[in-house]
């Protein structure tokens, strides 16, 4: 058996070693072949048109190669004064850096070439890069502002007439009302744009129309019309050697493959997938195929599985998005390998153990095979553990993320208002305007006070893991207590029977939207009270109510009134249900759920 095993070891190091040196030759030849075709052009213009034009083909194959060409090119056109081709390899230039998962980089690239496209002026590059940009706003979650900037994009491709432009902001803005849940109006925006594609042969395009088929039809439970879509867009990204997107496609199929609980048939497509984007080394989704096939190892079992890809799915996470490393996986990685010795050491004396019992009775080999049964559920509750603490390390990955976001939304803007503000108090004085100065600084000083308020329940959010539903409760009447004084009639109702642990977003977007609901309130609910009563039996219930004058439902849409639509994100981004129910005359009542 041992002489089985290093055999084993020594094939699989062959292995490894043929695939890096085919790699390295392979992205050798490439390099070589690239260079040689730029070199064969004979002036330093054509030179980098030729890079602009082919640096698609280039990106899809190798990603340090583009980068290094439009590198170049980025330099060159600045050399000779192309402010056009400039602005377009900052362009590329964020798209490679999309793919190497540096997201500050892409946004910066972006911003320099529209910048130069601005001054310019140039319509249709202007509504390419602000494409891009949506696409950025998107991936980072910031969906209404992935949707302004489509919209820009649309109107400014249209003016230009390039239709290839207008259908990739139709598609955009259909993937942002993926997210939102829209499926109808997601439908409306991705046909237009396939049919567009499709009438101008927009070999580049149709796939990505082909995946968003694909995706409708999955949300529809249609998985064979699904796949279909799939192999179809796999069929013209080979033809045009789109390696990143066939590496796309491929771990598609692979999920469609694990909704269906076709565990093996998924794992298959998602190592097929990593086979492609590793040497690409396009990380993002090198990440999330790890995570797949941890999934898939975990439904079938192979814990140990599910745990070596699920550890290497957040080492790439943590890399990809500059999250500081946590001791406690460090930890874990050291636990795990010297319990891989004790393993490889208690399967040694177990095994002669086992020849020292030959010919005991069959008491005896019971007695064994109970044993072996006790070890084998020890280990798989020893996985599960495991895997356990690696989804809560991702967890509190998310809660950071999240909890950064609200930092840079509320305390941000807050304070970039106090310095415009004393900006003008400033300029007031200068000019000796000093009637409105007294009103301006009690402003100034009201809204610093309140900016201070966000910082504090953000940071009492952070010094603690978790908080129990009475110290929540007490935290809002210690709020009310302060905000409404006693200006208007406020309680605080409890019922409470069971002590359940919110997570420190819960709590902070849970108090968001009781500040939003009191400042609607206090602006214009003109109501003599107001109240919040929290319930938590089975289930956690939280309701703020006024005796104000309402509104009326069906001439207010929580889609176009931003502090409405807030409180819908807010309740969204933690997983509970809101009900807002206002009649006019008669008050509002907002209902949350768990």
């Amino acid at each position: 058996m041992q002489q089985n095993k290093t055999t084993t070891k020594f094939s699989n190091h062959i292995g490894l070693l043929f695939t890096i040196v085919s790699i390295l030759f392979t992205s050798f030849n490439l390099f070589s072949q690239s260079t040689a075709e730029i070199l064969k052009q004979p002036s330093l213009e054509k030179q980098l048109n030729h890079i602009i034009e082919n640096i698609y083909q280039i990106r899809t194959t190798n990603i340090d190669t583009a980068l290094h060409y439009i590198n170049y090119a980025t330099e060159l056109a600045q050399r000779l004064g192309k402010q056009k081709l400039e602005a377009k390899a900052y362009k590329e230039k964020g798209i490679i850096y999309y793919y190497m998962g540096n997201f500050e980089q892409e946004l910066q690239s972006f911003q320099i070439a529209l910048k130069i496209a601005e001054d310019i002026e140039n319509k249709d590059l202007q509504g390419n890069i602000l494409l891009e940009m949506g696409l950025h706003f998107n991936r980072q979650k910031e969906l209404q502002k992935s949707i302004d900037y489509e919209k820009k994009a649309e109107q400014l491709c249209r003016q230009s007439k390039d239709i290839s432009c207008v259908a990739s902001a139709l598609r955009n803005r259909g993937r942002v009302y993926l997210k939102l849940d829209k499926i109808d109006s997601a439908e409306i925006f991705l046909v237009q744009s396939y049919e567009l594609k499709k009438e101008i042969n927009d070999s580049v395009g149709l796939p990505y129309a082909l995946n968003d088929l694909s995706e409708l039809a999955f949300l529809r439970n249609d998985f064979e019309t699904s796949i279909g879509y799939l192999k179809q867009s796999s069929d013209i990204r080979e033809s045009i050697k789109d390696s990143t997107g066939l590496a796309i496609n491929i771990n598609n199929i692979g999920e469609i493959y694990l909704k269906q609980k076709q565990y093996t048939k998924a794992i298959e497509y998602f190592e097929k997938s990593l086979k492609i984007s590793r040497p690409l080394k396009f990380i993002d989704l090198q990440r999330h195929t790890l995570s797949q096939i941890g999934v898939a190892a975990e439904a079938m079992n192979d814990y140990g599985t599910a745990y070596r890809y699920l550890q290497e799915s957040n080492i790439l996470n943590d890399s990809l998005y500059s999250v500081e490393k946590t001791k406690a996986l460090t930890e874990m990685s050291t636990k795990y390998e010297t319990e891989k010795k004790e393993q490889i050491i208690e399967q040694q004396e177990a095994d002669l153990r086992i020849q020292r019992l030959v010919g005991f009775s069959v008491l005896s080999v019971l007695l064994l095979i109970g044993l072996f049964v006790y070890y084998r559920i020890y280990q798989r509750r020893r996985y599960e553990r495991q895997i356990q603490q690696l989804q809560i390390q991702q967890k509190i990955q998310k809660e950071r993320e999240r909890i950064s976001r609200d930092l840079h939304d509320n305390v941000g803007a807050n304070l970039t208002k106090i310095i415009t503000d004393l900006d003008l108090l400033s300029l007031q004085l200068e000019m000796n305007q000093t009637e409105k100065t007294p009103q301006r600084i009690e402003n100034t000083r009201n809204f610093t006070q309140s900016t201070i308020r966000v910082l504090r329940d953000t940071i009492w959010a952070m010094n603690k893991d978790t908080f129990s539903v009475s110290e929540f409760a007490d935290k809002i009447k210690a709020f009310l207590g302060y905000y409404l004084e006693d200006n208007i009639k406020w309680n605080v109702n409890r019922n409470i029977q069971l002590e359940t642990q919110l997570t420190p977003t819960q709590v902070l977007n849970l108090l968001r939207i009781i500040q939003e609901a009191t400042q609607n309130m206090l602006k214009y609910a003109d109501a003599s009270e107001f109240t919040i009563d929290i319930v938590n039996h089975k289930h956690f219930v939280l309701k703020i109510k006024d005796n104000g004058v309402g509104f009326d439902k069906d001439k207010v849409s929580t889609d176009d009134n931003y502090g409405l639509y807030n409180m819908r994100e807010r309740a969204k981004d933690i997983g509970a249900t809101i009900e807002i129910d206002a009649v006019a005359n008669k008050g509002v009542e907002i209902e949350i759920r768990f």
